[in-house]
């Protein structure tokens, strides 16, 4: 058992590693989030040598935890990304660390010291947020994360202030607990968060209801709607950001969610394998212009999170343990009281975002259900510490502790060796940081590192186009074979990125594959209908199929429309100005050789006298071959010996130049 003295010691070391969550933006700053683990894994692995499982064992929540530890470690067997995989197992196994150690070790001050924290931290935020908006300037945020984490951390300090200015204090230290929560909940409407502030809204219908009964309910329900009815419809319009068209964006990835639990329903996709889900089922964005990019990792649904990376039962598990929290825990003060309200506004909450994939939200909820009143009667548990199941389990534990510890240790000089992002970064860096081409070294460790990251990340559609692009563009001779089979899993994994899809029917259409290539490129054009380049690559395949006169209609359609859209300009993503970005003189070329193809070649030449850039050799080319076939030798020779001229080096045109002009 625990001495005194190192029961204390560790319990003032969590608390001041927590201190470190913020200094590494709740948990963004990887490096930092490496030694937080590190020092939450260790603790913990102190506290079962010493055989300290007594009382976690008979924490109200123990198994649902279990449940759902056990449900996230099926999950991860066979997930295509270890590297996600494991990332998200530690997120969830640090967070526990904390629940594990706050609740062996907190006495009622360190406890106090948690709540004082996380009140003293929201009340400076909003401090800053009021008299940012008194001032018209942005707020700066000094919690963790982004407007709605922040906003759900003010929420939570607001309620917990809330019930500690309930309980039966001094009247002075009473008003102060009261002004507090009224700031901060003042600076949760001014952000404004639609799920905060209804979050906000049914924490305070709680403890009015628990602690005033149903009269009391009622009455804050009338005065509700009271407000509610007399604010006018620009506040409502506002607050619900009607007219911002991605106001309403997550239900469509809550579709998505659904469609890809009902694939895999029990075990689910595995840890941090939402964004692999969305990019196969995900919903159409048919309101914009480049519109089927749009991706996201995360659910912005905690539950609708939970079940599709873990499965149904760790949902199951979940509920179970959020039910028994509100059933069984029944709150004597008035600082308990706040604390249950703190955690229902954070379910709330969660049903409309995505707040615990940040640690520090994790580390909030795990600090406000340690408290001892969780803990199940003496006569629930008769054996506390002994018996063969607290026995294996211990060994278990040790030994995830053990592997955990391993892993976070490796990652804090290893993390970039193993993440997808920075290898295929570093190898397009030694594919293209020289002007002449990579050397075969560079080439052969660029296609080392691409297939290390395609062993952490099977699922990385990114890491298979870069090893596509290696083999087609950076290899002498391209390694078709290769390429195509990259392609295709890039493809497998993003399924609707239409300039992948591009690239596919080139390559089909370069092997002969002609329907094929046709095919793909119909695709690519249905998927992102401003796509100039799929679109081109249709008219181009129509004339290779032997439509020419179909062939020219389609580019002739294709060549007005681009004349008509606006140019890509700023405020589009990299992706999108790709999409909208087309050049007028590529499709005149297609339409001349269509032209040709119908023996139209003086319609042929008066397409190509529109080209605004006419030093190309290839034009020059396909002028001589029309003056050519319209019997103007003299015009020809002229337009070959110019293409000569502007690329001496060309053995092709060479060799067309004396094929057409052999002396008798």
């Amino acid at each position: 058992m625990l001495i005194p003295k190192l029961k204390n010691t560790i319990s003032n070391a969590s608390l001041g590693v927590l201190v470190l969550v913020w200094v590494g933006q709740g948990g963004r700053n990887a490096s930092v989030m490496h030694g937080v683990s590190l020092s939450f894994f260790a603790l913990w692995l102190i506290l079962l040598m010493r055989g300290e499982l007594a009382r976690p064992a008979r924490h109200l929540l123990l198994p649902s935890v279990a449940g759902l530890l056990v449900c996230s470690g099926l999950s991860a067997i066979g997930t295509p990304c270890f590297f996600n995989t494991a990332q998200s197992l530690t997120k969830l196994w640090v967070v526990i660390a904390f629940g594990v150690i706050a609740v062996s070790c907190w006495e009622a001050n360190h406890r106090k010291a948690f709540r004082l924290m996380m009140i003293g931290g929201s009340f400076f935020q909003s401090f800053l947020i009021i008299v940012s908006h008194w001032r018209h300037r942005p707020a700066p945020l000094f919690l963790p994360g982004n407007p709605q984490y922040v906003s759900l951390w003010l929420c939570v300090a607001a309620l917990v202030a809330a019930g500690s200015a309930l309980d039966r204090l001094e009247g002075k230290r009473n008003a102060l607990f009261g002004f507090v929560s009224v700031s901060i909940a003042s600076a949760v409407f001014l952000l404004p968060t639609r799920s905060a502030v209804v979050a906000l809204l049914v924490g305070i219908g709680l403890i009015t209801a628990r602690r005033w009964g149903r009269k009391g309910f009622l009455s804050f329900c009338a005065a509700l709607l009271m407000i509610l009815a007399a604010l006018p419809q620009a506040a409502w319009t506002s607050f619900l950001k009607t007219e911002d068209p991605l106001a309403w964006k997550r239900i469509d990835i809550w579709e998505t969610a659904v469609r890809g639990l009902a694939e895999k329903s029990i075990f689910g996709w595995g840890p941090g394998q939402f964004e692999t889900l969305y990019r196969e089922h995900a919903v159409a964005q048919g309101d914009s212009w480049a519109h089927y990019e749009m991706t996201t990792s995360f659910a912005h649904n905690e539950y609708l999170q939970v079940a599709a990376e873990h499965g149904v039962l760790a949902l199951v598990f979940l509920l179970w343990g959020l039910a028994l929290y509100f059933i069984k825990h029944r709150p004597r003060t008035g600082s308990s009281l706040g604390q249950q309200a703190a955690v229902l506004s954070a379910a709330i909450f969660s049903f409309f975002n995505f707040p615990f994939t940040l640690p520090a939200c994790g580390f909030l909820a795990a600090g406000l259900l340690s408290a001892p009143e969780l803990l199940m009667e003496e006569n629930d548990r008769r054996r506390e510490g002994g018996g063969m199941a607290l026995r294996a389990g211990r060994v278990v534990l040790m030994a995830a502790l053990l592997a955990l510890i391993a892993w976070n240790g490796l990652s804090v000089w290893g993390g970039k060796m193993w993440n997808p992002s920075t290898l295929i970064k570093e190898a397009d860096g030694m594919l293209h940081a020289k002007g002449n081409g990579p050397s075969p070294s560079d080439a052969e460790d660029a296609e080392e590192k691409l297939q290390t990251a395609i062993h952490c990340c099977g699922s990385d559609p990114e890491a298979w186009h870069a090893l596509a692009h290696l083999n087609l563009d950076h290899k002498s001779p391209p390694d078709l074979a290769a390429a195509k089979m990259a392609i295709r899993q890039a493809l497998r994994w993003h399924p609707t990125h239409a300039p992948w899809l591009l690239e596919w029917s080139r390559l089909l259409e370069r092997e002969g594959n002609l329907e094929g290539a046709f095919r793909a490129a119909q695709q690519a054009a249905r998927l992102e209908p401003n796509f100039s380049g799929a679109a081109l690559q249709v008219g181009r395949l129509l004339r290779r199929r032997g439509d020419a006169r179909k062939a020219e209609a389609w580019l002739g359609h294709l060549l007005r429309k681009s004349l008509k859209r606006l140019r890509a300009g700023e405020g589009l993503s990299p992706y999108a100005a790709t999409l909208l970005r087309s050049d007028p003189d590529d499709i005149r070329r297609e339409i001349s050789i269509a032209q040709m193809d119908q023996a139209r070649y003086g319609d042929a030449l008066e397409t190509l006298a529109e080209i605004r850039k006419r030093a190309d050799p290839d034009d020059l080319v396909l002028e001589a071959k029309a003056h050519y076939l319209l019997g103007h030798m003299q015009e020809s020779r002229n337009r070959l010996g110019k293409a000569l001229l502007a690329d001496p080096g060309n053995d092709r045109l060479r060799r067309q130049y004396e094929s057409l002009f052999k002396k008798p």
